[in-house]
């Protein structure tokens, strides 16, 4: 295992349990205790966790997972324009891989509000999202089926993993729950990543629409690096490190 996936198991560990110790990471990886003092060490210095006697605690730029009903009254006038400016990227006949989510449902209602668009199809694991289409019988759209995560009302775990194989989308847009720029895109739910990370591979064009906040933010779970995606929505409050950072990954960064 390389330093940087081993640094990653580390805090996605820690977000999990809350503190570690040097001798438990060393038994769980098979390095030194050393080795593991030094990852300690660089993971502190970047700010991802806090150094302590024997061990390690979460930092703040550590995500915790939220409840839907919490997050949606998170930043909703920003949330309002990432959306608007995914949904004018929509074209007539598209095919869209949309997750579940607060910023992505908004991006629905968006693309909802559009007169042009013929031939939609939209293909999602959320309940809520599905709701919506219902009233626009002109919208194709796809309900991924699965076990039910009953906060999010969202389908998730293998059988949503088998069932969205089956499809192909022209985009994919997804939210985040955080994004670093050594460590990419990551999530707060180990079911939740595994088919954000299933829509981008099936999506031509990858899009995630995240608020400034997100950024140098890690959560528990690693989604994707920064270059695998092509387009990243956010609002113009982001700093000019993290700005300068996404574009040297080569991604098309609209800040609105």
């Amino acid at each position: 295992m390389y330093v940087q996936e081993r640094q990653r198991e580390i805090c996605s560990i820690l977000q999990e349990e809350k503190r570690v110790s040097v001798k438990d990471l060393s038994k769980r990886f098979g390095v030194s205790d050393a080795t593991i003092r030094r990852d300690i060490n660089s993971l502190h210095e970047r700010g991802l966790l806090v150094r302590t006697h024997g061990g390690a605690i979460p930092s703040e730029r550590m995500v915790f997972p939220q409840e839907f009903k919490v997050r949606k009254d998170e930043h909703p006038e920003v949330k309002d324009k990432l959306a608007a400016t995914a949904a004018a990227m929509v074209k007539p006949f598209d095919t869209l891989m949309i997750d579940s989510g607060t910023t992505t449902l908004r991006v629905v209602n968006a693309i909802m509000k559009r007169t042009d668009l013929r031939g939609l199809t939209i293909i999602t694991n959320s309940i809520r999202i599905s709701l919506e289409l219902a009233k626009y019988p002109e919208v194709k759209g796809i309900l991924i089926g699965g076990n039910l995560a009953p906060q999010e009302l969202a389908t998730q775990g293998p059988l949503s993993l088998n069932n969205i194989e089956k499809f192909k989308a022209t985009k994919t847009i997804i939210g985040i729950s955080g994004i670093d720029l050594e460590f990419g895109l990551t999530d707060g739910d180990e079911y939740s990543r595994e088919l954000k990370e299933k829509m981008l591979y099936l999506g031509e064009e990858k899009i995630v629409v995240a608020d400034s906040s997100k950024f140098g933010r890690i959560a528990s779970y690693s989604l994707a690096g920064l270059n695998e995606v092509d387009t990243i929505i956010t609002d113009n409050s982001l700093d000019e490190r993290h700005r300068k950072g996404v574009l040297a990954k080569g991604v098309n960064l609209i800040t609105v």
